[in-house]
Order: structure tokens, then sequence, then C-alpha cells
């Protein structure tokens, strides 16, 4: 992103330069077609900026990102930009996704938001959702249809809150989930733990290939809570962008997943 400000200040970059590059570039989505929240001051701060550049910077080819902040970080407003973005992509990027990823036409295609309080999900990560849709002049022009749990966009693209549940969510094909505040959802072996749940959504995320690779992405956030359950085990193996403690003996055997860990 600082590169893209100095191509802005010397002049190199054009006002359609940017919309063009918007579709690539997801800190630049942000800053032009997101109306962020006035407690943000209207732009993101450089960790979060750092956070985008480096989760779809194509070198890294990560899948996934999990993200260890307190309280009040902006884990769930970077999360939902997240989202939107893959929403964003798919619009401006794919003709057709459904001949693009070879699915049968009109099937809905998923940006799955998941929580264990379906209230707080609506009222906090999809809020951010459907606030950015509704000011962005871009992704308003888009949206098809929507309720309290959902909004649907053109191409058959969908956005819908879940239930935690391995029941609920298994078999959609799916673009992109978020797991909000997994690290305290249930961890018992039932249909409601943790572990439970990631498993039967992750294959939704082999859908959509393309060429054999898949573009699914998955996003878990959430605070801390201990060094045990599903939460840790992936970040234990994933690879450590930025950590407040010291690398696990696992560190990086998963590399497609980045891990950030920071406090408030």
């Amino acid at each position: 992103m600082e590169q893209i400000r100095k191509m802005i200040r010397d002049g190199i970059l054009s006002g359609d330069d940017l919309l063009d590059l918007s579709s690539y570039n997801a800190n630049l989505f942000t800053y032009i077609h997101l109306k962020l929240p006035s407690d943000f001051h209207g732009h993101l701060s450089p960790m979060q900026e750092k956070i985008l550049d480096s989760f779809y910077n194509p070198a890294n080819r990560y899948k996934e990102l999990l993200l260890v902040l307190g309280r009040k970080s902006g884990k769930s407003l970077l999360s939902s930009i997240i989202l939107l973005y893959e929403v964003y992509k798919m619009l401006t990027l794919i003709k057709d996704p459904h001949d693009w990823y070879n699915v049968p036409s009109k099937k809905m295609i998923f940006f799955q938001l998941l929580a264990s309080n379906r209230e707080q999900a609506k009222d906090i990560s999809f809020g951010y959702i459907r606030s950015f849709a509704a000011t962005s002049r871009y992704l308003n022009s888009m949206i098809t249809n929507q309720t309290n749990e959902s909004m649907n966009f053109e191409k058959d693209l969908c956005v819908q809150v879940y239930n935690a549940s391995a029941r609920s969510v298994r078999g959609e094909t799916t673009a992109a989930i978020i797991y909000d505040e997994i690290a305290h959802w249930i961890f018992e072996k039932s249909n409601l733990s943790s572990e439970s749940i990631y498993k039967a959504c992750q294959p939704n995320l082999q859908a959509l290939k393309h060429e054999g690779r898949s573009d699914g992405k998955s996003i878990l956030i959430s605070t801390p809570a201990g060094r045990s359950g599903l939460f840790y085990e992936l970040f234990r193996t994933g690879k450590p962008e930025f950590i407040s403690e010291e690398h696990t003996q696992e560190a990086g055997e998963q590399p497609w997943r980045a891990c950030w860990q920071m406090p408030t």
C-alpha cells in the first residue's frame, strides 16, 4: 500500500488506474469502495494494512488467516473487509463464476459467517458488511436481495450468517468462511465443537476450483483462550507472520496459514 501511495503522490496513478487496481489489492479496495466507521478515523491502521498486504501477496500463497487479537482490536472489521473483498473480486474479475469454477448454473456461491452466537455475528461482523455494502456505490448496485441474516449479490453470490453447527454448514459451495471468536466455541466432540465445524466446513472451500487449484479462503478470528483446542492447534502449526510469544516447535508446518498475534 505504501508503494501505491507513493505512485499517487508522484502522479503515476490516475483515478481510473486506482479503480482498476482495486480488484487486485485489498487495501486499495477498502479505501476506494468502503466507508469505514468514524472510530477508525476513516482508515485502517498500519498493522491492519500489513495483514491484508501479506495475506494477499501471491508469493505467500496463503489460504487461511488466523488472527489472535485482543478485544476492540478491529478483527471483526478486518475479517468483514476480507469477506467483501472476496465478493468484489468475483463480481469484477470473473465474468461467469459458475463457468469459471465448473459448478451448476444458478447454484448459489456462499461467503459464510459462522459464530456460536448468531445474534452477535449479526450485530457485529454482519453489521459491518451490511453498512459497507449499503454505503459503497458499486457494491450497493450489485445487491439483489437482503434479509437480517443474508445478503445476495449478482452472479448468485450470497453472504450468509450461520449458527456454528457442523450439520448446518456442511455441503455448501463456498468461496470464503469467517470463523468468529472460534477459540470460545464448545470443545466437546459434537456437532457444536470447533473441531467438528471446522472439519465440516473446510471441504466446502474445495468446490470452487479453477485449473485444479482452489481459490477458497478461511479467516479464523478470536481473542485468546489458552493453549488448548482447535484454534491453538492451528495457531502453533501455521506460519508466524507476527506473534508476541516464542515460536512453537511446529511453527510453519502448515505454511498456507498466516498467523498473527497481537494485544488490543
